[in-house]
């Protein structure tokens, strides 16, 4: 088995979590200059963040039953507590800041929205400050319910309903589209799907892999060709009932290539030092970088995407001051809870 698989730390997965942030910067940069193609993708970046959570965190899970014989939920919602929202309230503690200094208009249903992970609603209305926490919405929605299902399930029964899952996912993806929602770039099935996705992968892990490497690289250069095409190509109806199926798949192979194949060039650039660091900083980055890159007419004092670049001010300050005494604290917690069932 590779090495990274038995640690749990893989190198390759802070890689594309790097590349994945950086879609999203180039994306919201485009507001303001001129970048080209990159300002296409900042959507497959969210969709990528999305199977690589589903896809740890189960692989995380399935690693606790196997050394525990059992499943904490305690455990799991104290690690996802201590994952998610210190560094969330230090943002938006910011941002609130800064609006009472005059800088970043803000609303009050936006605050509300980004801390009850409510942004991906319809009915709620968030402000770009606070409007990027709708994918962070999906994923802790999601992480609601995942553990509980986890429990109620096991073995080929656990197996089987997260296919149903996906399928039901997939199936509201497409009526989303077919009925053409309004803002359908939100598409709860389609980001859902990916996260079901993850999940299935991780609980058939050696299997899934056995067979990537039957196929070879191929697959990882074809799964690489679609997603820049489908990004770049004008969006018809047949194009985006085809990325509603295929993308995850794509999305899928690419994460799970570097693993399967971890001698490979692609494998081993994502493995390079500064890339790494890079990934495991990413949630700041993604909180962080809101507050740098809004379009130049929203800022109301100083035009802060003058200066984006500094926006690895406070994502190294927060990185180093909260987010990490914040898991290792969480860590601490859950293995108490842990020990305690």
């Amino acid at each position: 088995m590779n090495q990274e698989l038995e640690s749990h730390r893989i190198g390759a997965l802070d890689g594309l979590r790097a590349i994945s942030v950086a879609l999203v910067i180039f994306a919201h940069l485009s507001q303001n200059l001129n970048i080209g193609m990159l300002a296409k993708y900042g959507n497959l970046g969210v969709s990528i963040f999305f199977f690589i959570s589903g896809y740890v965190i189960c692989l995380n899970m399935v690693k606790e039953e196997s050394e525990r014989d059992t499943f904490s939920v305690a455990a799991f919602f104290a690690r996802r507590c201590f994952r998610i929202l210190p560094p969330l309230i230090l943002y938006v503690a910011t941002v609130r800041v800064l609006e009472y200094l005059g800088f970043t208009p803000t609303t009050l249903t936006g605050y509300l929205g980004a801390l009850t992970f409510s942004c991906n609603l319809r009915f709620v209305i968030c402000d770009w400050f606070m409007g990027h926490t709708w994918s962070l919405a999906f994923e802790e929605q999601f992480y609601l319910v995942f553990p509980i299902l986890c429990v109620l399930a096991n073995g080929s029964s656990r197996i089987k309903m997260f296919v149903f899952l996906l399928g039901i996912c997939l199936l509201a993806g497409f009526g989303q589209y077919i009925v053409r929602v309004a803002n359908s770039w939100i598409n709860p099935g389609h980001y859902y799907s990916l996260l079901c996705l993850g999940v299935l992968v991780a609980l058939n892990n050696t299997k899934v892999l056995r067979q990537l490497r039957r196929y070879s690289k191929i697959t990882f250069y074809i799964s690489s060709a679609w997603l820049f095409l489908y990004f770049q190509l004008p969006p018809n109806g047949l194009l985006i009932a085809t990325h509603l199926l295929f993308t995850p798949l794509c999305i899928a192979v690419i994460v799970l290539s570097p693993i399967a194949f971890p001698d490979a060039w692609f494998a081993t650039v994502l493995r390079i030092r500064p890339v790494r660091f890079l990934g495991r900083i990413s949630y700041g980055v993604y909180l962080w970088q809101q507050l740098f890159l809004a379009d130049r007419s929203i800022y109301s004092g100083f035009d802060l995407s003058t200066v984006w670049i500094l926006l690895f001010v406070p994502v190294l300050l927060s990185y180093y001051v909260v987010e990490r005494p914040a898991l290792m604290y969480g860590k601490r917690l859950s293995a108490r809870l842990q020990q305690s069932n």
